[in-house]
């Protein structure tokens, strides 16, 4: 969340507001900030397993919208 953030920011500073990458980060951090909270709650409850479960599962289609950010970043598109 924290890198998501970081990486939000630093857009901001150098390329403005990029109104979809900057959604796409909220949306991200918001996802990861319920999943992370749904595993603690797994976890308080004795469930590790669910929980490292969740957390596998979620960390896959995060990756993706991070590399998929990345690529966003070095190839900008052009609404002209």
């Amino acid at each position: 969340m924290l890198g998501l953030l970081w990486f939000a920011a630093a857009m901001l500073v150098y390329d403005g507001v990029m109104v979809v990458e900057l959604v796409i980060c909220a949306v991200l951090i918001a996802v990861l900030a319920m999943t992370t909270g749904g595993a603690f709650a797994l976890k308080r409850h004795r469930k590790t397993k669910a929980a490292v479960a969740l957390l596998a599962v979620a960390a896959l289609p995060a990756i993706a919208v991070y590399g998929f950010l990345l690529y966003l970043d070095s190839h900008p598109i052009d609404m002209r």
